[in-house]
């Protein structure tokens, strides 16, 4: 695409489903959260800030529950994880 005509993206999509009824543990989470950037590529080309997946993950995850990353990169959904005291698998291609 043409980036000199076109609007800079600062947000990144998520999406959430559930199965069957749900409800927020505690206060409904807001629709854009904003969390300092980590430094590009340190760990993976793609790394998620660790207080992002935690802000994600808090108000859906009650404790003890279980958390599986299919696309675990860095393993910052799992760090997340172990402070939130969920229980967490993750999946990765890339043996690094």
């Amino acid at each position: 695409g043409n980036t000199a005509a076109a609007f800079a993206p600062a947000h990144e999509l998520a999406w959430f489903c559930t199965k069957g009824r749900f409800s927020f543990h505690g206060k409904r989470p807001k629709s854009v959260i904003t969390v300092p950037r980590i430094c590009r590529g340190q760990f993976h080309p793609n790394q998620k800030p660790v207080l992002l997946m935690e802000q994600l993950l808090a108000p859906i995850s009650p404790r003890n529950s279980w958390v599986l990353d299919p696309f675990m990169g860095s393993g910052s959904v799992g760090v997340a994880c172990a402070s939130l005291e969920l229980n967490y698998i993750g999946v990765e291609s890339d043996a690094k």
